[in-house]
């Protein structure tokens, strides 16, 4: 099977916040806020997903978190308090009437492991951990917080026809 032929039917981006949108690593400063980094390349193609219809889910975070602007609409509630990612993600494709085939699962360590095997394309970045690979249909080329985020979202867009210039 072409990995390719999945991506055409995606309808839904869950992402994990860190190490999937982030490098992973948290930054302290003053009054012991934290922040991470963010690719503009992911935020745009999120973006560009959202304009076109797509839904985009980010977990993970927590309220100290300092989201760009952007990206905040996105961010679903109290991610923390999801003690079962995949109880979650069956529950809300139940809800909302999406399958499995039109949702695409990107994340980077074990938390994710369950949700990903409950989704139709899970995916990983390329430093995601062992486990999380092995579970994956598709590894992006790129790192966590430096464009994976945009490889896979640009991939179902253009195949779609929704990306600039297609």
């Amino acid at each position: 099977m072409n990995i390719l032929s999945l991506f055409p039917a995606v309808r839904n981006f869950i992402l994990e916040a860190d190490g999937v949108l982030t490098d992973g690593r948290i930054s302290l400063g003053a009054g012991g806020k934290s922040a991470r980094n963010f690719h503009t390349r992911d935020i745009y193609a999120l973006e560009l997903a959202a304009e076109n219809g797509y839904r985009v889910h980010i977990l993970g975070g927590n309220m100290e978190i300092l989201l760009p602007s952007a990206l905040q609409h996105f961010f679903t509630d109290a991610p923390w308090s999801i003690p079962d990612r995949k109880l979650w993600l069956d529950q809300w494709m139940h809800d909302s009437g999406y399958k499995p085939g039109e949702t695409l699962y990107m994340g980077s360590d074990i938390p994710s492991l369950a949700a990903m095997q409950s989704c139709g394309l899970p995916c990983c970045p390329a430093d995601a951990v062992h486990e999380i690979k092995k579970a994956a249909a598709y590894i992006s080329p790129a790192n966590g917080g430096y464009g994976c985020v945009r490889d896979v979202v640009e991939k179902v867009l253009k195949l779609n026809g929704h990306w600039p210039g297609v």
